[in-house]
């Protein structure tokens, strides 16, 4: 919900639907029934994720970008495409502060994914889309110019999921 409600431009709902969700995982973390096997990816680190994603669409670089940092030193190492698409946002709030030569970091996201083919969130995304007009920084090219300049393999220039 906070990540619909960030890209309808509600920055209030998103924050309290996040807000939601940092307790029902706190709940769910404390009680001693097992949670079923298909939510055992949703933790601390996916929750920070989500704060990343709804900063982001709302053009909140600079917590955007806090929150991937968080995300990213809580995903456990097996979680590949996670920590792909994590670091894909960190770029994406670094460039939204005007930070080009850290966003460059972006690059590590084909690192990461090397022989898993790409998924399509990651393949379709572009650093222009979602939240990159709220950004001044991108009003001297400076997305632009980091999606003009395209890996050498044979994958898409950008990945920001949303």
């Amino acid at each position: 919900m906070a990540v619909a409600h960030a890209g309808l431009g509600d920055r209030q709902a998103a924050i309290r639907s996040l807000g939601h969700a940092g307790e029902a995982l706190t709940k769910a973390q404390d009680t001693a029934v097992a949670r079923p096997s298909w939510t055992a990816f949703y933790g601390s680190a996916e929750l920070w994720a989500l704060h990343s994603i709804a900063h982001l669409q709302l053009g909140q670089a600079q917590q955007a970008e806090a929150h991937s940092h968080r995300a990213l030193a809580q995903l456990p190492g097996q979680f590949r495409r996670n920590r792909a698409m994590a670091t894909a946002r960190l770029a994406l709030a670094q460039l939204g502060q005007g930070d080009i030569e850290h966003a460059t970091i972006g690059s590590t996201v084909f690192a990461l994914m090397t022989g898993v083919p790409l998924p399509g969130r990651m393949r379709t995304c572009s650093a222009t889309s979602s939240a990159a007009h709220h950004w001044p920084s991108t009003a001297n090219g400076g997305a632009s110019t980091w999606t003009s300049h395209p890996p050498t393999e044979s994958r898409p220039p950008s990945a920001c999921p949303s």
